[in-house]
């Protein structure tokens, strides 16, 4: 429309100007420009050129558009770390739209380590990092083994780790007792101080087996616990390198031989007497005689057990007393003794004799046997049940 009314003033000043031309007879010397429509960014102006003398209208022109005044980068949409942003430049004047650029997106926000799967002994853990805008994934990393063991009763639920502080490595168990207890059968490991743990898989132990740890040159202490009742047969013989041991109060039957051949074996000597026991009672378990050359021996008041042979070929030995403390004399305790004229019995009432293992370590069985004569129980010891073992209710 604006053009169209451009092109008709043209026409019409074109017109005059022409008649003008035709009917002056003016020089037309003094000119002037008149601007009848100003230019802009979006269309073309219109200028004339009139004489100044005569007002005729010499000529008309079009006056070239402007160029259009740019704005500063406005955004549209902001960039993010999903996606980017746009942002344009218009004119000031028109407001037409003269750029458009995309604005690059924003780096993610990184979180912390986030834990999904924690470490343990057994398995490394996953952790990750994410974008704390958006939530993406950024980093996924494995965590290393951590060596935190779940120890139950000394062994690692996870990985099966042996709590070394609690119990030894290669103790070889067995259940007894239908299936209430736990027996030490063996030992595979390689540990030179060897500590029985008191429960086992939440069950007591408390039996060492007969030769248990026989033969096992290089053991040189063992912790027994408290729950221990019963050492077996020939249970350390042969441990030549053993010194140091611990028998707990709790033990009530000690087999044969437990400790035959254990040359190092460090023990409590007392009146000419070897006894093995525990800091409160050091007098336990009389196992041998310093020499077989004594006429007369006096075991200790808190004595529970007379070994197997413990007086054996004690040639010289005239007369001993057996003290109210005692409860167990093993085989061939007097064996060779054949001075022996007179063996006491402090507690003469409830004495049996066996000539089974069995019945001997469970107190059960057995023959009820007078022990009041001490010159009958002399006889019996060093020749009538020589074989036999020995046991008060």
């Amino acid at each position: 429309m604006k053009k169209l009314l451009i092109f008709l003033i043209a026409i019409l000043f074109l017109s005059f100007s022409a008649f003008t031309l035709t009917a002056c007879d003016c020089e037309h010397a003094n000119k002037k420009t008149s601007v009848l429509l100003q230019a802009s960014c979006t269309q073309t102006g219109l200028a004339q050129i009139i004489c100044n003398d005569c007002g005729v209208v010499l000529e008309t022109e079009e006056i070239a558009k402007l160029s259009h005044t740019e704005s500063e980068w406005e955004t549209i949409s902001n960039a993010t770390c999903t996606q980017s942003g746009v942002k344009q430049k218009t004119c000031t004047d028109c407001g037409v739209v003269l750029g458009i650029e995309e604005i690059a997106k924003e780096n993610h926000t990184e979180s912390e380590w986030i834990i999904d799967e924690q470490a343990n002994c057994k398995d490394s853990g996953l952790r990750h990092k994410q974008c704390l805008d958006c939530g993406a994934i950024l980093i996924v990393s494995s965590v290393n083994t951590e060596y935190n063991h779940n120890y139950v009763y000394g062994e690692c639920q996870l990985c099966g780790a042996i709590d070394s502080s609690y119990m030894t490595e290669g103790l070889v168990y067995s259940l007894i007792n239908n299936d209430t207890e736990y027996s030490v059968l063996g030992y595979t490991g390689s540990e030179t101080n060897v500590i029985i743990p008191a429960i086992y898989k939440g069950k007591s132990v408390t039996s060492i087996g007969s030769s248990a740890f026989e033969d096992c040159y290089s053991l040189t202490s063992i912790e027994i616990p408290n729950s221990v009742t019963s050492i077996g047969d020939g249970a350390f013989g042969g441990c030549t390198s053993l010194a140091s041991i611990e028998i707990p109060n709790s033990v009530t039957s000690i087999g044969d031989d437990a400790f035959d051949d254990c040359d190092s074996l460090t023990y409590n000597i007392k009146d000419g007497l070897k006894y093995l026991g525990n800091s409160s009672n050091p007098y336990l378990y009389l196992a041998d005689t310093v020499g077989t050359s004594i006429t007369t021996a006096t075991i200790d008041s808190n004595c529970r057990f007379i070994g197997s042979s413990a007086f054996a070929w004690c040639t010289s030995l005239t007369s001993i007393e057996i003290p109210n403390s005692v409860t167990s004399i093993g085989f061939y305790a007097f064996y060779g003794c054949d001075s022996l004229t007179s063996i006491t019995f402090s507690d003469t009432s409830t004495w049996y004799r066996t000539g089974y293992y069995y019945d001997w370590n469970n107190k059960t069985g057995g023959n009820e046997t007078d022990v009041t004569n001490s010159s009958t129980n002399a006889t019996y010891f060093k020749s009538t049940y020589v074989y036999y073992y020995w046991y008060k209710k």
